[in-house]
């Protein structure tokens, strides 16, 4: 069998797509020039690039949120404006409805897709449990952390099981424990195969968050945004041992599940690069043009 008959499908292509805005004079100003992009199932995409570069309208005219100027981007194989991809989004901001319990909240895309009620708590109350908020099903959002404010959104996203899961620099509002707990967290969900997300494209500007959870990083130039790399990570990643040194729990008065258990940090010895050294080399790869 040839290699090409055994090429993966993509789940989402972009073919030539450009974002330009028209200005008061009539000219038009190009902030994405002409880009190609597939998204496989089985991986973690990072696109890395400075901030103000282009990252998050790429990401939303990938999701259909935004129109191109040009280009087109294809659902399986089908123009998106014909289909209706099944991705969610975890946002930079927590974009939470402050009037909801973080059950409601939940629940909310499922009810707008018109599941019966019983079926959408139970699939609600299931991935509660996987991002670690049971026993904060009737909190509000002013009575959670950052962090567990972002599980909430987290969740939320993937209550309705995306094909694909965008997040939109989904770490960088929260202080370096607590990101880096949560990333640790969204690995193992990923690894263990706990949700049924076919592949998860994150836009991040840090290069550490990159390497650390990416099997493959879009490197992304500026003025105007274009592909300036594109590469699998050399990281193998392993499941982190469940011996791993841990930082102590800290008790919060609810159930030692929350925000403020922190997961074991450690490097599995399995890893075949310093993951700093390979950080350090997708710096030089990162142009500031």
């Amino acid at each position: 069998m040839s290699a090409a008959n055994t090429a993966p499908t993509p789940i989402i292509e972009a073919r030539k797509l450009e974002k330009s805005y028209p200005q008061p004079d009539g000219s038009r100003i190009q902030v994405i020039s002409a880009t190609d992009l597939a998204v496989y199932p089985g991986q973690i995409i990072a696109l890395l690039g400075a901030s103000g570069c282009g990252k998050s309208t790429l990401l939303r005219m990938l999701t259909g949120l935004s129109p191109a100027s040009a280009g087109a981007v294809y659902w399986h194989g089908q123009p998106v404006r014909d289909e209706s991809p099944n991705v969610s989004i975890v946002f930079q901001s927590f974009a939470l409805f402050p009037w909801l319990t973080v059950l409601e909240n939940v629940e909310a895309p499922l009810e707008a897709r018109g599941m019966p009620p019983i079926e959408r708590r139970k699939r609600s109350l299931r991935i509660i449990d996987a991002v670690g908020l049971d026993g904060f099903e009737t909190a509000y959002p002013k009575e959670l952390s950052g962090g567990m404010k972002q599980r909430v959104g987290v969740a939320r996203a993937l209550v309705v099981e995306p094909e694909v899961l965008f997040m939109d620099e989904p770490f960088s509002a929260l202080d370096v424990l607590t990101a880096e707990t949560l990333r640790g967290e969204l690995l193992e969900l990923w690894l263990d195969h706990k949700i049924p997300t076919r592949a998860i494209f994150i836009v991040t500007h840090n290069i550490e968050e990159a390497v650390v959870l990416a099997d493959r990083i879009i490197v992304l130039g500026r003025n105007p945004a274009h592909i300036h790399a594109d590469f699998r990570s050399p990281i193998i990643r392993t499941r982190l041992p469940r011996s791993a040194p841990t930082v102590p729990e800290l008790s919060c008065g609810r159930k030692s599940s929350c925000c403020h258990t922190l997961a074991p940090v450690a490097w599995p010895a399995s890893w075949k690069f310093s993951p700093t050294r390979v950080a350090a080399r997708i710096s030089i790869l990162s142009p500031m043009n």
